[in-house]
């Protein structure tokens, strides 16, 4: 496998106050009570792959913000408690131990801005007359500013300053939402054209239905556009089936394939990583993650709340456990904390001593 990021140090992002986590590895398990930053570490993770860009910040992997203005998103950003507007964290870089500090400042401000300059932000009508609400934000890599830029509280064509930029790449990241595999778009291309692949996520999708014979795509013609559609074919029956009529269970092991071989060579975050997988899928469908990974020179980091899943990852591919760090998080005062154990120590802790992972 790989560990492109081997220490995370958040200062304050969200909830999350001066939380370190050190020696992270190739696999790494983020667990914890509700509210405790799970989510947050993947959000600060995702935005390693285009930090200078607002909208990478913005764009919450919670999902649901594409229905809300930026100034909106921005306005929930930061740490309801905190007075100072600033999200500030900071990771190691495996490979060169260098030390990247990120950090977003914004300003809140209103004023009252004539008719030539609004027209300039968006159009509007001649008696348009109030006050405009706007945050005025800057992005640091190392102290140095990156981008700077206005989100305003009504809407425009784009974000001022917000893409206008070369993209400031750390390290590339994909990302998967827990429900990702029902409202996003299957893409496997990849997958479809390499043979040792395809005979791989044949023999994953025989645990879910072992009269499966093959996967193709399909080209559907409409007025408007072109997309494909992938089919399955089943012994007995007499056509392939669209893949949309199948278990989510399936249709999340494929999306869960595809992903591993998008991120390669970078970082993959599976968040709440066993939504619609069957505990009787768990062990075949986790050890062709890991090893694939290994494979691909991906670092994995995976959110849970299932004991079962946790403890199943951690022994499906024993050879494995070294390189696996279970971080549980909790909240202790004002600060966040984390503790890291190692994929032996973890199963050790939990099944001879009784240690809730969680």
């Amino acid at each position: 496998m790989a560990v492109h990021i081997s220490d995370l140090l958040i200062d304050t992002y969200r909830g999350i106050k001066n939380l370190e986590i050190h020696n992270l590895s190739d696999i790494n398990i983020i667990t914890g009570d509700n509210n405790c930053g799970k989510t947050s570490i993947m959000e600060v993770l995702k935005n390693l792959n285009n930090i200078n860009d607002i909208n990478t910040w913005l764009d919450d992997i919670r999902g649901g913000h594409h229905k809300l203005l930026p100034y909106d998103v921005m306005e929930n950003l930061f740490n309801i408690d905190s007075d100072r507007k600033e999200l500030s964290y900071g990771v190691k870089k495996a490979i060169n131990k260098e030390f990247l500090s990120l950090r977003l400042e914004a300003v809140r401000e209103v004023s009252i801005l004539s008719k030539n300059e609004l027209r300039e932000i968006a159009s509007f009508p001649n008696d348009y007359n109030k006050e405009v609400c706007r945050f005025s934000y800057r992005i640091y890599c190392n102290n140095l500013c990156e981008k700077k830029g206005m989100v305003y509280n009504f809407p425009t064509p784009n974000i001022r300053g917000g893409n206008n930029s070369k993209k400031l790449i750390l390290v590339k990241v994909k990302y998967i939402s827990p429900v990702e595999h029902i409202t996003g778009d299957v893409y496997l291309p990849k997958v479809l054209d390499s043979g040792e692949l395809y005979q791989e996520m044949l023999a994953l999708l025989k645990e879910f239905d072992k009269n499966i014979i093959s996967i193709n795509t399909e080209k559907i013609n409409h007025s408007y556009r072109n997309r494909k559609v992938y089919k399955v074919l089943v012994k007995g029956q007499k056509k392939q089936l669209p893949l949309d009529v199948y278990g989510d269970g399936m249709k999340k092991a494929i999306f869960l394939m595809n992903a591993v071989v998008i991120a390669k060579d970078g970082i993959l975050l599976l968040n709440e990583f066993e939504t619609a997988i069957h505990p009787s899928e768990m062990n075949k469908v986790f050890s062709w993650i890991l090893k694939t990974c290994q494979r691909f020179n991906i670092q994995l980091f995976l959110t849970s709340h299932s004991k079962e899943a946790i403890d199943k990852l951690l022994k499906c591919v024993p050879e494995f456990q070294n390189m696996i760090r279970v971080i549980t998080l909790y909240k202790k005062e004002n600060e966040t904390v984390a503790r890291v154990l190692e994929g032996r120590e973890a199963i050790e802790a939990q099944d001879d001593l009784g240690l809730e992972l969680r």
